[in-house]
Formats: structure tokens, sequence, C-alpha cells
């Protein structure tokens, strides 16, 4: 849930039989029951056919056709209010995608953490930042196996 001139609002994002990635957006007492049509919408976006997708407001995390990962970010400025940006990393085909924050606090830089399974199936995890430089999207220079992350916490 993010605010919108102190109203909640709710963003489903979900992919389309057509593997585009698509929103359903619900604002209080300003949507219809069923919810409107997300600016996301406008900015098509083409996942793989056995993508997961993971949202932790403003990132969404896909896996493309050709099995890299891509962040999806709101930036806000329209006509070009979504960023599309590749992670450098591929997953394995239709690797699960968990968004965890990293932050205590909801506002720039917004830090989160992005876990994945490497094509070799061994869970890994990389982090992004953005808000800290603008509108720029920070990621992480090189992805870290997840058992060693959790052997050595200070390294995130």
């Amino acid at each position: 849930m993010i605010c919108h001139r102190n109203q909640p609002q709710y963003e489903l994002f979900f992919k389309n039989t057509s593997s585009l990635v698509t929103g359903n957006n619900f604002r209080d007492r300003v949507t219809k029951f069923n919810g409107d049509f997300d600016s996301i919408d406008g900015y098509p976006i083409l996942a793989h056919s056995k993508s997961r997708l993971s949202t932790c407001w403003p990132y969404i995390a896909l896996q493309k056709p050709n099995k890299t990962l891509h962040v999806v970010n709101w930036v806000g400025v329209d006509p070009n209010a979504w960023q599309n940006q590749t992670l450098g990393v591929d997953a394995l085909e239709g690797s699960s995608l968990a968004i965890l924050p990293l932050s205590s606090s909801y506002q720039a830089p917004y830090h989160v953490a992005l876990v994945y399974r490497q094509p070799d199936g061994v869970l890994a995890l990389h982090s992004l930042e953005y808000g800290s430089a603008g509108s720029e999207l920070r990621t992480g220079s090189s992805y870290l196996p997840l058992q060693q992350c959790l052997s050595s916490p200070r390294q995130l």
C-alpha cells in the first residue's frame, strides 16, 4: 500500500496471458470497486512465459525471455513513469523471486534485496537502491550466494 494525496492506494501487478506485465490500481474512495488500469499498462514489458513476479513498491522484479533478471521501478514522471533495467544476471528459468525490504522506514532511498535462483539452482540475492541520487536506480555490482550472506550478514 502507498498513499496518493493522503488516500490509501493499492497496486496489483500480474502477468497476462501474453506474458505482458500489467496492473490494477485501487484508490480508496476514488476508483471503482474493481479497480482501474494502472500506468504500467502503457509501458509494455514482456516477461518470460515462465517468469514469476515479485513486487515491493516501487519495484517489480521479473525474468525476461532471455532468462535475465530485470527490475522495473516507478519514477513518477509521466509519460515515462516506469524504468526497465536489466540487473545483468541470469536466473534459473522460471525462478521464484522475492523482494525483501532492507530498511525500516518507507522513504527514499528504498533499499531492497532480490532473492532468486541462479542457473545452477543455488539461491542468491542482488541488492537494489532507488531514490538516493534523483531517479537513478543503483544495483549491487555482484551477487552473493545466499549461504555466504547468511553466514556473513555484514556483507549486505
